[in-house]
């Protein structure tokens, strides 16, 4: 990171430039016709689907670990509401004393889990003192474990402190508080959920972590995201991790002024897998928000430029967003702060650079 870039400053002015791109992506979805589904509560707690087309029951899932039940109304027999592909639970009490219990708990078909442990206490890192995680089906434990703290190459002392990973406003979701850091999601091709957790190294720039456990084998797997945050997406074939390639940050500008082009993780075998490109509907409408947001600070937003040419390129549109590119620079618009590539040196750069990202 140059000299001169303060990260107090840069986290503020990151936020100006998101709520500048305000709801893009969804927006940018709407234009398109493509419903963006955002995990969502009915009153009495059951999981719903918000698309941008409206509120409605989550869709069937591809498969369940159980067909739905049924009830009988009068002489007719009807099928119950499908369970979502994703149910998150809140962690509460949100502000307690230290030591305090905390919980968050989610259920999905025959499967609920619980985490708990002792929180921190207002004001302060939002970590959790002996977490357990356990998971129960039709009432039996399959699954209790302490939560470990996520393996990192950050300084410091290493702890378990949530980090919500269920969008709220704008989406993705931009440095959610830890409010649900814990969902139970069936990707698509499993015939049963795992729990996805959303953890947070404590720092500044690092500092995302996706674990998925397994209930039932015990396995797991994490992904550090680094800097961008991490947001649970509903789709009818199965739950996606939709977060951002952190390797633009600072690339072409300060952490406020970066953009990251979107980025989607699956659970396959075992694993969490990058599947952007089978989710092209969120690089389009990811796109979209980036040149909003660079449109709107010109000559200050070649982080946010380089996130959309990302998009772009993946579109298979690669030539039109350079040649964007080339007219910005001829009309001497790719220019931003001193100690960043600017005007040809900052396409040379960019060309490169995506390039090696296996972008264009």
């Amino acid at each position: 990171m140059p000299a001169g870039d303060a990260a107090v400053d840069s986290r503020s002015r990151r936020a100006r430039v998101i709520r500048r791109a305000g709801a893009g992506l969804l927006a940018a979805a709407v234009a398109a016709g493509i419903g963006v589904p955002l995990l969502t509560r009915t009153s009495a707690g059951q999981p719903h689907v918000t698309t941008t087309g409206g509120s409605h029951p989550a869709p069937v899932p591809t498969s369940t670990p159980a067909p739905p039940t049924t009830a009988s109304v009068g002489s007719t027999t009807t099928s119950a509401p499908p369970v979502a592909n994703t149910a998150c639970g809140e962690l509460q009490p949100q502000s307690a004393p230290a030591g305090a219990t905390q919980a968050a708990t989610a259920t999905w078909g025959s499967f609920t889990a619980r985490l708990t442990g002792a929180g921190a206490g207002p004001y302060a890192d939002g970590s959790l003192s002996s977490p357990t995680l356990s998971v129960q089906r039709d009432g039996a434990t399959v699954y209790s474990q302490p939560v470990r703290p996520p393996t990192s190459d950050m300084p410091g002392p290493s702890k378990v402190i949530p980090m919500s990973i269920v969008a709220t406003g704008a989406f993705p979701a931009q440095n959610p508080p830890p409010s649900q850091p814990m969902c139970l999601a069936r990707f698509a091709g499993q015939d049963h959920p795992v729990v996805v957790l959303g953890l947070n190294l404590g720092g500044a720039h690092c500092c995302t972590i996706v674990r998925v456990v397994d209930p039932l084998t015990g396995v797991q797997t994490e992904a550090d995201l680094r800097n961008p945050p991490a947001t649970m997406v509903d789709r009818p074939a199965g739950a996606l991790v939709v977060t951002g390639d952190d390797a633009f940050n600072y690339r072409f500008a300060s952490y406020a002024g970066s953009g990251t082009p979107v980025k989607v993780l699956e659970l396959r075998s075992g694993r969490l897998v990058d599947t952007t490109v089978e989710h092209l509907d969120l690089v389009a409408a990811d796109a979209e928000r980036w040149i909003k947001a660079f449109e709107d600070a010109p000559g200050n937003g070649l982080g946010l430029l380089a996130a959309w040419v990302a998009d772009e390129c993946r579109l298979g549109r690669s030539a039109s967003a350079w040649a964007a590119v080339d007219r910005y620079n001829a009309e001497g618009s790719l220019t931003g702060p001193t100690g960043w590539p600017t005007g040809s040196a900052y396409v040379s750069a960019l060309r490169s650079f995506v390039s090696q990202r296996g972008y264009c």
